[in-house]
């Protein structure tokens, strides 16, 4: 099939090749509003093309929600919120009611769901016509046709900015004898995969078997040959005119394929362009979630291509689209890939510093937001602008390249961002295990100064690919897998895990998440898969085991089997008592611990009881009045008046649960004799006053006062001070009202 269509393709572009000259001519005068740089720009209404909204919503879950809390929270809106899918923390619902808006705000109360966005229609940021499905064919042996290194991109063509690529390439060739392939995963329309300048560099996935209907790779998606077609669910990738083997109208995929011939088409084959990164082994992996008529795509299913790409190990991911609304989801999951994000800034004439354009404007470590220049290296009318939103420019202008079944010339950032991602892709071929932060560095700080930008942007100019290649030594590698480590702890109720996780490379950690269960890396598909841990701790509704993962932004990663150990040790008590026969009051000291979860509740009841009497209708007294409760010291008081046997019971906050039976009986003095009745001390001298009771057993207390404190006192134990020369009365009294003394004379 492949070369049945590389010979229809090869004599159509002989047959085309002046009409096709002609058409340029043409569509160029067509587009005078890409050129129009001497036009105000404070005249132009920064505003972008309607936006209008799905009736759907992307509901991203808290991670330490329990299965059946979401499920009660869902019930609740079983009529106006059906789930049309769902994987990890991630869901996308159809809003069955007439007020969305309200139905929103209501959700985002719910601490159990972090996000609530619309799940937004994006759009397309060139001057692509999905209507239009006629392209130009040209075969040809000048070398003048690779518009990529901006000599002459056809006779009629102006002089482009240029990118040095030139002598990129022929000092990147001389310098570097090993390369590895690069992936650049193009998520926007279908890509023409078997176009001859392109299938050479098209990513196969190398663990799937075409056309045998099995998910072999086991990643969720049958024959992924190419890559995936969110957009109508399948593998078909590119859409085609089966009269004329050019892009299907209704389902036009020339704007992907324009992309990827910008960043890939091969070089040397005596046919069409180069592309930037046609020097190396690049590939191009087609991530479809724009189609149909208009070739209108999703946030969902652009968040879903993004977690497939990260998955099957891509290290560029092109965004040649956008919307002015916000969505957490999209920051969330780009923020958790590795991959270097080149998004183009839109076409809306429009300062992105004041209406940001998403998700070119996230200020994140791994994306770079990326505008358009005409041939003269000036903003066009249509060039979005920002002085700290936009990074940079790239030519964007009458960008000849690929399309489904030949060539065409296309306008707009969506055409610019290729280009740098066809540079970095060049910087990633030159080693193994480097990170989107460090390259976006690399390649920003090497950029070529264009005088008509000013600060229009944030670096003023467009790369430059041979200053970015000669500073290749710049890239850093970071080859050291992070560590983690988990221990169980207690928050009151909850079963927590607290996580640790620690770089020890230089790239940062990007993503720490968990599954259940014992899994093994695999199962993570590069963090892909699995619930993400936004703080440095897990609640669970349940002990077992758990797997965690970490990974950093240069793909080292690791995962920890643990097993979350839930408290099954019952809280322990001790306990004694003390009576007052004058306020007839009897005071129960008690020691509690909990050596996990911590204490939950305390209470008590008369007589002897089991655990069972504290849940049987009979809650207990709680501490109150007359009780006091300081756990920080372990310590409890309880004050009754009635003699006999109390239980006190306790239970900690995982639900153990025991009780402490102490039999509180009164038993006064009846009677007591003191040791002696009068004592002679001399000054400074220290002696004990020794006391008999009847009956030895009891629950009374002794209490001593002297009547003369200055000439002997007395300790609550019975020991006399003698302090100076004189006379003093000891007095020894029982709570039940017995009295005895002791005459003490005191002398030099």
């Amino acid at each position: 099939m492949i070369n049945i269509r590389k010979h229809i393709n090869f004599i159509l572009r002989l047959l085309s090749l002046l009409l096709c000259l002609c058409f340029m001519r043409n569509n160029t005068r067509q587009k005078t509003d890409f050129h129009d740089t001497n036009k105000q720009r404070d005249d132009v209404h920064p505003q972008m093309e309607s936006n209008s909204s799905l009736n759907e919503l992307i509901l991203l879950w808290d991670t330490k929600v329990s299965e059946e809390d979401k499920q009660k929270i869902l019930s609740a809106y079983d009529t106006s919120l059906h789930i049309l899918e769902e994987f990890d923390n991630y869901m996308l619902c159809m809003a069955d009611t007439s007020d969305t808006d309200t139905l929103i705000h209501t959700l985002r109360d719910y601490e159990e769901i972090s996000a609530v966005d619309y799940n937004q229609q994006i759009e397309l940021f060139s001057n692509f016509d999905p209507n239009d499905s006629s392209p130009c064919s040209i075969e040809s042996n000048r070398s003048d046709l690779q518009y990529a290194q901006n000599i002459k991109v056809f006779p009629s063509s102006s002089r482009y900015v240029d990118l040095e690529l030139s002598k990129a390439w022929s000092y990147y060739n001389k310098e570097n004898s090993k390369t590895r392939q690069v992936i650049v995963a193009i998520v926007d329309t279908g890509i023409d995969f078997e176009h001859p300048d392109l299938t050479d560099h098209m990513w196969v996935n190398p663990n799937e078997i075409p056309g045998d209907g099995i998910d072999n790779d086991n990643n969720g998606y049958v024959d992924d040959i190419y890559g995936w077609d969110f957009y109508n669910n399948d593998n078909t990738i590119c859409h085609y005119d089966t009269k004329t083997m050019t892009a299907s109208k209704e389902d036009n995929d020339d704007h992907g394929t324009h992309c990827a011939g910008i960043i890939a088409a091969s070089a040397n084959n005596q046919i069409g362009t180069a592309g930037v990164a046609s020097n190396i082994d690049a590939k191009i992996m087609s991530l479809k979630i724009h189609g149909g008529a208009k070739g209108k795509g999703t946030i969902g299913n652009a968040i879903k291509a993004i977690k497939y790409a990260t998955m099957m190990g891509a290290d560029i991911c092109n965004l040649s689209w956008g919307s002015t609304t916000y969505n957490q989801a999209l920051e969330q999951t780009i923020k958790e890939s590795p991959m270097l994000f080149i998004a183009a800034a839109g076409n809306s004439g429009a300062n992105n510093d004041e209406i940001p354009v998403y998700p070119a404007s996230f200020t994140l470590d791994n994306i770079i937001s990326v505008t358009f220049v005409s041939p003269n290296g000036a903003l066009t009318v249509k060039s979005n602008y920002g002085a700290t939103s936009v990074d940079i420019a790239a030519p964007g202008v009458d960008i000849l390249s690929t399309v489904v079944g030949g060539y065409r010339t296309f306008s707009g950032s969506s055409m610019a961002a290729p280009h740098v991602s066809g540079i970095a892709a060049i910087l990633y071929s030159s080693a193994t295990k480097l990170y989107p932060s460090n390259v976006k560095e690399v390649l920003l700080m090497n950029y070529k100064p264009l005088e008509n930008l000013g600060s229009l942007t944030y670096f003023p100019g467009i790369p430059n690919a041979y200053a970015c290649i000669e500073s290749m030594e710049l890239l850093k590698r970071d080859t050291k897998k992070p560590s983690i480590s988990v221990k169980t702890g207690y928050d009151k109720g909850n079963l927590t895990a607290f996580i640790e996780a620690n770089d020890k490379g230089n790239s940062g950690i990007r993503i720490v998440s968990y599954q259940p269960g014992k899994k093994a890396l695999d199962d993570f598909k590069r963090g892909t898969i699995g619930t993400s841990i936004e703080e440095d701790r897990l609640e669970v509704a349940k002990a077992g085991w758990y797997t965690f993962y970490v990974s950093d932004y240069a793909g080292n990663e690791v995962v920890l089997p643990y097993e979350i150990m839930d408290d099954n040790q019952a809280p322990t008590i001790t306990a004694s008592y003390s009576t007052s026969l004058s306020t007839n009051t009897i005071t129960i000291s008690a020691t509690i611990k909990d050596s996990k979860s911590g204490i939950k509740s305390v209470k008590y009841l008369p007589g002897k009881k089991t655990v069972k009497d504290f849940l049987s209708g009979h809650e207990g007294i709680p501490l109150i009045e007359g009780s006091t409760l300081d756990l920080s010291n372990h310590n409890v008081t309880i004050q009754v008046t009635e003699p006999g046997p109390y239980t006190i019971y306790t239970s900690d906050y995982r639900g153990n649960k025991t009780v402490y039976v102490i039999d509180c009986e009164i038993t006064p003095i009846t009677d007591f004799k003191l040791s002696e009745e009068s004592k002679s001390l001399s000054i400074g001298s220290v002696s004990r006053l020794d006391v008999d009771v009847s009956p030895r057993v009891n629950t009374d207390r002794l209490y001593y006062y002297s009547s003369n404190p200055s000439v002997a006192s007395v300790s609550q134990w019975g020991l006399i001070h003698a302090k100076s020369k004189g006379h003093a009365t000891i007095y020894v009294q029982t709570s039940s009202g017995l009295t005895r003394k002791c005459r003490i004379i005191v002398s030099k």
